[in-house]
């Protein structure tokens, strides 16, 4: 229920902002879709360790229609709006900062081929954007925020704990809005 309504909340909240079109902008009459949905079925795991698994599992299909889609969305959507905001860019100085994960780096231990993959793919388009566009004085970073305080975190928060949480964690604590506030605030200088 807490993933159902983290999913739902944040999916509306997202195509409620996408959807807001600005006369005389670039963006005006853009159509950006927003897609999601579970694009692997797998076995639940169940309570390993003492670690509630819930809705992770062992895959049984990965459903590539549905995951070429959020790719589509997720990396190609992310050149589409490089592409309609180049003329405000080229201005110059330019900079462009996109939001990646943690989870496009590594091998995340849970089954998130969708948003590990889509992750990845975001951060290997902003670093060749980036290297394509610095002749042009516009600079392409990306954040990638490790766990941060969410509906979703939470739960597993509450079920084993924040210290066995961050156990790996080196600083030993979540990312905050602050955090990335901060991050955007500095590459946006």
């Amino acid at each position: 229920r807490c993933v159902t309504d983290a999913a739902g909340s944040l999916r509306a909240h997202i195509e409620a902002l996408l959807s807001m079109g600005v006369a005389n902008s670039p963006m005006h009459g853009a159509a950006i879709r927003v897609s999601s949905g579970n694009y692997v079925t797998a076995r639940p795991m169940g309570v390993l360790d003492g670690i509630d698994f819930k809705h992770t599992g062992v895959v049984r299909k990965v459903d590539a229609t549905a995951l070429r889609q959020q790719l589509e969305i997720n990396v190609v959507g992310q050149v589409a709006v490089t592409q309609a905001f180049l003329p405000l860019l080229r201005l110059g100085p330019g900079r462009i900062i996109n939001i990646g994960s943690i989870d496009g780096f590594h091998i995340p231990k849970h089954e998130t081929y969708a948003y590990a993959s889509s992750k990845a793919a975001a951060h290997q388009l902003s670093i060749h954007l980036a290297d394509q566009l610095a002749k042009k004085n516009i600079t392409v970073n990306v954040i990638a925020p490790g766990m941060f305080p969410s509906k979703m975190m939470q739960g597993t928060l509450d079920r084993v704990g924040e210290e066995k949480v961050l156990e790996k964690v080196p600083m030993k604590r979540l990312t905050s809005g602050d955090d990335m506030a901060a991050t955007a605030l500095f590459l946006a200088s």
